[in-house]
């Protein structure tokens, strides 16, 4: 495996390489390639790069051969550790749920596509196709499309382009002009759930039928019941003064646009919330009643310390918007007869209060994805504030990042969310598979007269 994915991704780069020589050699090119690679040489160092990829290519050219030959050096300490950082990598994908994979292409728009249509050139005509916009944060931006081939996926020489996606731009004044008066217009169309630009964006692509509980998910989510209320994307905010007309000092203007950390923490947050709220949908389908009562304990806990901390020195007060949610449902916890129908009348409301959650972080999150092009900021004590209504801390979004995790020991689940379900399937897997290195000096016949 090791070896392969190595092969793979050096035919990949020879395979970019080879195109970026075509363009280069195209006329008129010439000038405007040689002029961004000079650029790119002055700007960024590439010794390092070049010596991590000699020590791939060099460690890899070790293990193909003893794997053709003797098997003995995969077992040196050395190579042990190499395999170990690939197996890492590997162990992480599978625990968090990555081996789904999509093809990609850079979207352009036809307005042969309607709402509901793709053309996606390699997939067969009438395909149901699962695409997004990376990164989307909840599930509204996950569509499901028809493909149906369209001559905009053709050059003016009638060969095919490659490496695009043409998808529909409809807005919503053509949607209503040919809709029959029973239809309903959609509350978003695919541009605007997917934000879609036309200046380079790419797309995940991939047939729906490869992943039918997937796309059965998606198409539940997709409801207009189910789906999330829409993101509003305001107008950019212009950085002159409204009141003097004057423009900030630029250095304000740089700090304001350099801001990534806002980006990561909303981010995090409506993964959490999301990973809750799907908590609640899990126990609901495969959760056993002893489960379910453990955990409005866990929730009506944590939401009454909540209450207390409203009446210290120095008061945190619940905001309006979620405190009625959290009332109904310690109210509902606290009741002396815990039927099924309280326990559930008890998450559905834990489940709605979520899901404005997510829909307040999503919109924070829009905000601060245009940081570098508006005045406007983020709301980040909203978002701080509304991190302390989780009842618990969905430690793998930070786990995932440490740097032992999967070398030694895998992330420690502590909840009943789908990645963290996966998870513990995946830390059994995980200890049975712990690479071992034979001491050095087993090795030294291979060594003799050198």
């Amino acid at each position: 495996l090791y070896c392969e994915t190595h092969e793979k991704r050096r035919a990949f780069t020879e395979e970019q390489k080879a195109s970026t020589q075509r363009e280069i050699n195209t006329p008129g090119n010439q000038k405007t390639f040689v002029k961004q690679l000079n650029l790119f040489d002055e700007e960024n160092e590439l010794d390092d790069t070049d010596e991590s990829e000699k020590t791939n290519s060099l460690m890899y050219n070790i293990i193909k051969s003893d794997l053709l030959g003797s098997n003995q050096l995969i077992e040196t300490e050395k190579v042990k550790q190499e395999l170990n950082k690939f197996l890492q990598n590997e162990w992480k994908n599978i625990a968090l749920g990555r081996t789904i994979t999509f093809d990609r292409g850079m979207i352009i728009p036809s307005k042969e596509l309607k709402n509901g249509e793709i053309c996606v050139p390699w997939m067969d005509e009438g395909e149901k196709v699962l695409n997004f916009r990376s990164p989307f944060l909840n599930s509204n931006g996950l569509c499901i499309s028809i493909n149906k081939h369209v001559e905009d996926r053709l050059a003016p020489d009638g060969k095919a382009l490659k490496g695009i996606i043409v998808v529909n731009d409809e807005d919503h004044k053509r949607i209503r002009a040919r809709l029959e008066a029973n239809e309903i217009a959609p509350a978003e169309t695919e541009s605007e759930r997917q934000a879609r630009d036309f200046d380079g964006d790419c797309i995940g692509v991939e047939v729906a039928s490869k992943y039918p509980n997937f796309t059965a998910e998606a198409e539940y989510r997709n409801q207009v019941e189910n789906a999330y209320a829409p993101t509003i994307k305001l107008s950019k905010q212009s950085f002159y003064d409204p009141t003097t007309g004057e423009q900030p000092p630029f250095e304000e203007i740089a700090i304001h646009m350099s801001d990534r950390i806002s980006v990561g923490i909303i981010n995090n947050q409506v993964t959490a919330l999301e990973a809750l709220e799907s908590e609640i949908e899990v126990l609901n389908t495969y959760g056993t009643l002893e489960q379910k009562s453990e955990y409005l304990d866990q929730v009506s806990s944590h939401y009454q310390s909540l209450f207390e901390q409203e009446h210290y020195d120095k008061p945190k007060p619940i905001r309006a918007e979620y405190k009625p949610y959290m009332q109904q449902f310690v109210t509902l916890a606290e009741n002396p007869n815990r039927t099924s129908e309280i326990i559930q009348q008890a998450m559905d409301e834990n489940r709605q209060m979520y899901r404005k959650l997510i829909e307040e972080g999503c919109y924070q999150n829009q905000i601060a994805v245009d940081l570098f092009k508006s005045a406007k900021k983020p709301e980040m004590d909203l978002v701080r504030e509304n991190q302390r209504y989780l009842y618990r801390d969905v430690n793998y979004i930070k786990d995932k990042k440490s740097k032992t995790v999967y070398l030694n020991q895998g992330i420690t689940p502590k909840g009943y969310s789908p990645v963290e379900l996966l998870i513990n399937q995946t830390n059994k897997y995980f200890q049975e598979s712990q690479l071992e290195s034979r001491p050095i000096v087993q090795f030294q016949d291979l060594f003799k007269g050198v």
